[in-house]
């Protein structure tokens, strides 16, 4: 029963995620002057659906792991897919990556001003794994006060300097604690404390830990891609057992915590579908900049039958890593 209220709790979490990934793609398809068809969220058999005045079928199909538009096609059709220029064609793919990160930059920037609003200052929000501040037992909650002296908005002062003696003061509860350590820099103590700012300054911090974590994601790719094939080490790779469990564990904290792994998983989900893989968002980007070339060269369009290779490559590609998650997942959860 648990299982099953797991799996329900995951489709309600990734149902805004997804349909704001595929209405990327419909909302730009429309611009483009591209007939919709069907805008699901899953794949497979339809369970229910809803067709609209302008007839494209809304619908919940049976797998609700993800998503699809449907557009026109037919290079007989000039409202088809087909018969838009690679130009016009990458745009429509890539729309749908935009309003993932789109919805990561709006979550971190609401989650930014309000903590800056609304939160005391000093207040740990986080801790690094393995950090300083774990290893001398600061604790999330506890409320930082001063750091050698300073308060946390005259900090900023000793960032960077190196060979550091540190002595904090914080507040747990109703106590005063003092800690000693030693660090090499700031960085290292591997807090999350909020921070009083104004609200231009918050919006900045929001779009800055936006392009921190896109960074990151990207930087992660070739080692996640490395692992898929590697028995020895499946570090990084979550699949759907794994992102269910996470999303269930992040329902029994606060909102806040939830809204932040929605930016995160938002955010992955973008990148990942911008990988230059057949079926992927980044493997028909690709796909449109091969075209432009051909066209560009000799007038031809590249022939269907090998799009259609490639798609399956892709596809294969695609299963592949959803089969050694899922492993991953089976390993981990034993």
């Amino acid at each position: 029963m648990e299982g099953l209220w797991m799996f329900v709790e995951l489709m309600l979490f990734l149902f805004p995620i997804v349909m704001l990934h595929e209405l990327g793609h419909f909302v730009a398809a429309k611009m483009s002057g591209v007939k919709v068809n069907v805008v699901s969220f899953g794949f497979g058999r339809k369970l229910f659906g809803y067709k609209d005045s302008a007839g494209v079928l809304w619908q919940l199909a049976l797998f609700p792991l993800g998503g699809y538009v449907k557009m026109q096609e037919g290079l007989s059709e000039p409202d088809s897919y087909e018969n838009k220029s690679p130009l016009i064609r990458a745009f429509i793919c890539v729309s749908g990556p935009l309003a993932n990160f789109l919805l990561s930059s709006l979550i971190l920037v609401c989650a930014s001003v309000y903590i800056s609003l609304y939160y005391e200052e000093g207040v740990v929000l986080g801790i690094q794994h393995e950090s300083v501040a774990e290893k001398i037992g600061i604790s999330k909650g506890d409320v930082i006060l001063t750091v050698n002296g300073r308060s946390i908005s005259e900090i900023s002062s000793i960032y960077g300097k190196e060979n550091q003696d540190l002595v904090i003061l914080l507040r747990r509860g109703t106590d005063n604690l003092v800690f000693s350590t030693t660090v090499s820099n700031l960085t290292e103590l591997g807090v999350h404390i909020t921070t009083k700012r104004s609200i231009f300054s918050s919006i900045v911090s929001g779009l800055s830990e936006t392009f921190i974590m896109c960074k990151q994601i990207f930087l992660g790719i070739p080692t996640l891609l490395k692992s898929v094939f590697n028995e020895g080490d499946k570090v990084g790779i979550v699949g759907p057992i794994g992102v269910a469990n996470l999303v269930h564990s992040t329902l029994q904290k606060n909102v806040l915590a939830l809204l932040f792994f929605m930016a995160v998983l938002s955010m992955n989900l973008g990148v990942f579908n911008l990988l230059p893989i057949p079926g992927l968002d980044g493997g028909n980007i690709v796909m449109c900049f091969l075209d432009f070339i051909a066209l560009l060269l000799f007038k031809k369009k590249i022939p269907q039958n090998i799009q259609k290779i490639l798609l399956f490559i892709g596809f294969v590609f695609i299963i592949a890593i959803l089969i050694s998650a899922s492993i991953s997942d089976v390993k981990n959860f034993r």
